[in-house]
């Protein structure tokens, strides 16, 4: 499992998504289009993630 990021687009029809879709947005600056919670040994992972829901 992965988790994609990212910010809003700073103008209309500038987003990551097909054809510039003006929803999609662009990948986030920090880290960039997905968290990474893996590293090499001795290397902090980016972070964790947990999901959990309510029914």
């Amino acid at each position: 499992m992965f988790l994609r990021l990212s910010v809003p687009a700073p103008e209309p029809g500038t987003g990551a998504g097909p054809r510039g879709n003006p929803r999609a947005g662009v990948p986030e600056p920090t880290y960039g289009e997905q968290l990474q919670n893996f590293s090499v040994q001795g290397v902090p992972a980016e972070g964790e993630m947990t999901i959990s829901y309510h029914t």
